[in-house]
């Protein structure tokens, strides 16, 4: 259970600039040119986090004529959007949100694993603040 949701994704969460790229892809799939002129960013550091993504399985990517076209992971998506609000919002809604991701985690690594691991992004959240 515990390898279906796999770390890598907070291992993605844990580069600003990964953030950056998934929030867009979140909006729409695009091509690297397109997240580069979008986040205003050179379009090898885009490739070289596109690249980190991919590994981790977070982004998946098709050839459409000459480009790649990035995308964020269909199976990946909820949970991702859970964690991307809580990078977001304000300490208002934190609470709800955390609550919120707790039970998506618990849904692929049980509650013990889930309540442990948001309690670990809070601090990190707020090391970060």
């Amino acid at each position: 259970m515990y390898e279906a949701l796999n770390i890598s994704i907070f291992k993605a969460l844990s580069d600003p600039t990964r953030v950056r790229i998934l929030l867009a892809l979140m909006e729409k799939s695009m091509s690297v040119l397109e997240i580069a002129e979008y986040l205003k960013l050179d379009q090898p550091l885009v490739s070289y986090h596109l690249k980190h993504l991919k590994k981790y399985g977070i982004v998946d990517v098709k050839r459409v004529d000459k480009y790649h076209i990035y995308s964020v992971n269909p199976e990946k998506r909820g949970i991702l959007s859970l964690l991307l609000k809580t990078c977001r919002k304000d300490d208002n809604t934190l609470d709800s949100l955390f609550s919120e991701l707790k039970e998506e985690l618990s849904k692929y690594v049980g509650e013990n694993m889930a309540n442990v691991l948001v309690e670990n992004f809070k601090k990190k959240l707020q090391e970060k603040l």
